[in-house]
C-alpha cells in the first residue's frame, strides 16, 4: 500500500488483515499450499525464522532457481488478482513455476536456447519411459513424458499392460513412447530409460531369438529402423522421477491409455526436481 501497489492493506485473496511481501511469499494459504508441494526440493529453513532471514537464506542458496521461479510466481499470482481481477488456479502456477524453472535453469547454465520448433514440427524431442510392475497383482504399467529439447512439457502418458514382468514393463514403455513420437510425425528424439539391461538389449545387435521378451525387443528395434533419427540412452532413476510416478500410477489405476497436454500438479514437484537433478 506504501508503494501504491494496492488500494487496501488487507489480502483480497484470503482477507488477511495486513499484506506484505512476507504475507505473499510465506503465509497466504494459496503461497502455503504451493510451498508444500514444493518443499522437499527446497532447503530446509524453519518456518518460525525471521522473514529477512528466511527469503535471504534460500537466495544465497547455490542451487536458487527453484525458489526464485517459486517467488516470481507467486508475486505476479498476486498481481493478477489486484491489478487485472484475475484468479490464477494453483495448478496454472505450478505449471508456470516449472517453466521458469527451467527457463532459469538453462540461464544459469548458459546454455542457449535453440527454437525447439521446425517448419516440419518439433525439431527435437527427448522422450522419458519407465515401466513398473506389480507382482501382487499381476499387472504391469507404462509411463512416460515427452519434453522439447530444453525441458519444457509436449505430453504424458500411462497406461496399463496386463502380467507380465518388469524388464517387459520397460521394454513396452519404450515400445509405447516411441510409437506415439512417431506417430506425432516428430523425426528426432532421445529416448532415456533408467533400465540399463533394456537399454543394451535395444542399442546393440547380439541374437535375441532365445530371449522371453524378443517379440518386445524386435519390436522396439524395427521402431529404431524407421527413418527417422533416434537414440536411446540410460538416465539414473533420480532424473526420471515423473515417468516413474506416471507408470505406478497406471498400474494402479488400469488405465487402457491415458494422456495429458498439460502437467498435473501432482506431477510438476516431480518435472522440476529432474530439472534440477
Amino acid at each position: 500500500m506504501k508503494s501504491h501497489l494496492a488500494t487496501k492493506a488487507s489480502c483480497i485473496r484470503c482477507g488477511a488483515a495486513v499484506e506484505d511481501a512476507e504475507h505473499v511469499l510465506r503465509r497466504c494459504p494459496g503461497s502455503v499450499w504451493v510451498r508444500g508441494q514444493l518443499g522437499r526440493l527446497l532447503p530446509w529453513i524453519s518456518a518460525s525464522a525471521p522473514f529477512r532471514h528466511w527469503l535471504f537464506g534460500h537466495l544465497q542458496n547455490r542451487d536458487n532457481t527453484l525458489f526464485c521461479a517459486m517467488a516470481w510466481n507467486l508475486w505476479k499470482w498476486r498481481n493478477s488478482f489486484v491489478f487485472e481481477q484475475v484468479p490464477w488456479q494453483p495448478g496454472d502456477v505450478m505449471r508456470r513455476i516449472h517453466l521458469d524453472t527451467v527457463e532459469f535453469h538453462r540461464l544459469a547454465q548458459g546454455t542457449q536456447r535453440s527454437n525447439p520448433i521446425a517448419s516440419d514440427g518439433i525439431n527435437s524431442v527427448m522422450l522419458y519411459t519407465d515401466g513398473s510392475w506389480n507382482p501382487q497383482v499381476n499387472r504391469m504399467g507404462s509411463g512416460g513424458v515427452l519434453l522439447d529439447e530444453i525441458g519444457c512439457w509436449i505430453c504424458g502418458f500411462a497406461a496399463s499392460l496386463g502380467g507380465g514382468d518388469a524388464l517387459k514393463s520397460e521394454l513396452l514403455a519404450m515400445k509405447k513412447g516411441l510409437t506415439h513420437v512417431w506417430e506425432m510425425g516428430i523425426k528426432s528424439v532421445t529416448c532415456y530409460t533408467d533400465c540399463l539391461e533394456a537399454q543394451q538389449i535395444i542399442t546393440n545387435n547380439q541374437d535375441v531369438d532365445t530371449y522371453w521378451h524378443k517379440d518386445e525387443i524386435i519390436a522396439i528395434r524395427a521402431l529404431l529402423n524407421k527413418e527417422w533419427r533416434v537414440f536411446v540412452n540410460y538416465v539414473p532413476r533420480e532424473r526420471n522421477q515423473v515417468a516413474d510416478a506416471l507408470a505406478k500410477l497406471a498400474v494402479n489405476e488400469n488405465w487402457d491409455w491415458k494422456l495429458w497436454s498439460q502437467p498435473q500438479p501432482t506431477v510438476i514437484s516431480l518435472l522440476c526436481q529432474d530439472v534440477l537433478s
